[in-house]
């Protein structure tokens, strides 16, 4: 399980995307928390977060 947060103008776009894609995403403080069920299913979403929204998207993972 990898968690990972986010927050930016374009986070409530990308949230919307990783519900859409079975991704557990909840929010949290001032963005959200999203929890992947590996680290190459997030390295993948986040990699694709510039085609989802072109509004910043800030991130940070809980190593």
């Amino acid at each position: 399980m990898e968690i990972c947060r986010f927050w930016g103008p374009g986070g409530d776009r990308f949230a919307q995307q990783l519900v859409a894609r079975g991704i557990a995403v909840q929010m949290v403080e001032t963005g959200y928390e999203a929890i992947f069920p590996d680290e190459r299913t997030m390295e993948t979403c986040l990699c694709e977060a510039q085609a989802v929204t072109d509004e910043r998207v800030f991130f940070r993972s809980d190593d």
